[in-house]
């Protein structure tokens, strides 16, 4: 049964993936015909940044899978629910140093951009900020995300974010071929993320 589990989990983690990869070379084609190279270059400036930002979590969610193991196992409900109560005020706690530290690095991304043609400073700073939001706001549903791991059923949050990533990658496409800029993608990255965790969070309430 488990090593059912694993092989979904599998399936539904890898084979997902290739089609978001073949949707994001279409998008970064069109990124650059229409929006830029500029914007483009800071798109991905701004994923480099966020990706040194999540270390701030340093290693705390594989920490938190650990402790569910036994509990999870054992069908400790008590002890569960007293691991996940703690996880969640931890986790509220990340995400929000995240966005914190992120809003003070937001005045200072400016440094960081060699080419700033067509786009002003509080343009970038505007952008970085909803591309950060659109980040930090999977670290509220970590501890549900792990509670599913725990109990071998990844497969779950697998689907989801999958489903979701797919989406946004289309909705991304069809954004930037209409001539929206980027604003409009990382709100739509936003939307998207909050979807994301409301189902992530209300399939594991139930």
């Amino acid at each position: 049964m488990r090593t059912k589990k694993a092989i979904i989990n599998f399936i539904t983690d890898a084979l997902p993936q290739v089609i978001i990869l073949l949707l994001g070379i279409v998008k970064i084609k069109l990124f650059i015909n229409i929006l830029g190279q500029t914007k483009l270059g800071l798109y991905q400036l701004y994923g480099q940044i966020v990706a040194y930002l999540v270390l701030v979590e340093g290693g705390i969610g594989s920490a938190l899978l650990y402790r569910l193991y036994k509990p999870v196992h054992d069908k400790d409900d008590e002890k569960i629910n007293q691991i996940m109560s703690a996880a969640k005020k931890i986790f509220n706690i990340v995400g929000f140093l995240i966005l914190g530290i992120g809003l003070v690095l937001s005045f200072f991304v400016i440094f960081f951009v060699k080419d700033r043609a067509g786009v002003t400073n509080g343009y970038i700073q505007i952008t970085f900020i909803l591309y950060l939001i659109s980040q930090a706001i999977y670290y509220f549903s970590i501890p549900q995300r792990s509670l599913f791991d725990a109990e071998q059923k990844k497969y779950i949050p697998n689907m989801v974010f999958q489903v979701v990533a797919t989406v946004k990658a289309i909705l991304e496409i069809i954004l930037i071929s209409i001539g929206l800029d980027l604003v409009a993608l990382l709100i739509s990255l936003i939307v998207c993320s909050v979807v994301a965790n409301i189902i992530i969070i209300f399939l594991c309430n139930k």
